[in-house]
């Protein structure tokens, strides 16, 4: 009987030290992945003058949109979405499809609206950022009817999914640099959008966040130093809106 006592109070001294073990490494991913302390730099020191995180209180950036989401061009699909999350401290989360858009399904057959409800429900998204618009065509000439509806939809499901982040809406990527008569009519309908919504909108037009220079040889996807360029970009204007 003294045995299986003995026993029994091994296996209980064990058991404490995998727990205390087990809580340590939980503990320390949740401080990794929410940390809010620091900024980023590739050289993994302090952040580049310029780069240093927005005043957000850590968490996650949702973003939502097409292939510039996805990663395309860029080595791993490492693009311009978990690089601006990276420079602005906070955990990213994406849910893209190559060629979508708010009245267009993508590869996957998902429009932006699909896309939002197909994201993760993560818990401290502090940001969400819808970058839809580049693949909708209004037609000639242009008829955005159709997309503000999408566009309202997309944001009010956005809102209610992630109630205590900041949405912040994009207007459409312009790969040749000089915005096309339909880029500009749908940045025009996002805006107003966003504005009913009372919600962030970031002007792709007006001040091209994309140049053709950042273009690879698809003519539509940036290049891996596109990328980077476009996150620099992107990470300044989103700190003017929040």
């Amino acid at each position: 009987m003294r045995m299986r006592r003995g026993v029994r109070g091994w296996q209980v001294g064990i058991g404490l030290v995998l727990v205390s073990l087990i809580v340590c490494v939980v503990g320390a991913v949740i401080f990794v992945n929410g940390d809010s302390s620091g900024g980023y730099s590739e050289s993994g020191g302090a952040a580049a003058q310029g780069d240093d995180p927005v005043a957000l209180s850590g968490g996650g950036a949702v973003f939502v949109g097409d292939s510039y989401i996805k990663g395309d061009g860029a080595p791993g699909k490492q693009g311009l979405a978990i690089l601006a999350a990276s420079k602005l401290g906070l955990t990213p989360t994406l849910s893209a499809d190559a060629q979508s858009g708010y009245t267009r399904a993508g590869r996957r057959g998902y429009t932006t609206r699909q896309l939002v409800d197909e994201a993760p429900d993560r818990l401290g998204a502090q940001i969400v950022v819808l970058a839809s618009g580049f693949c909708d065509v209004l037609g000639s000439p242009p008829d955005s009817t159709r997309l503000r509806a999408e566009a309202r939809s997309a944001v009010s499901a956005a809102a209610d999914k992630w109630p205590r982040a900041r949405i912040i809406v994009l207007g459409p990527w312009t790969p040749s640099g000089d915005a096309t008569v339909n880029q500009r009519a749908v940045n025009d309908a996002l805006r107003d959008v966003a504005v009913e919504e009372d919600v962030a909108f970031i002007d792709t037009v007006s001040t091209p966040i994309v140049r053709s220079e950042m273009i690879g040889t698809d003519r539509v996807n940036p290049t891996p130093a596109g990328h980077r360029a476009i996150a620099s970009e992107l990470v300044r204007r989103i700190k003017a809106v929040v």
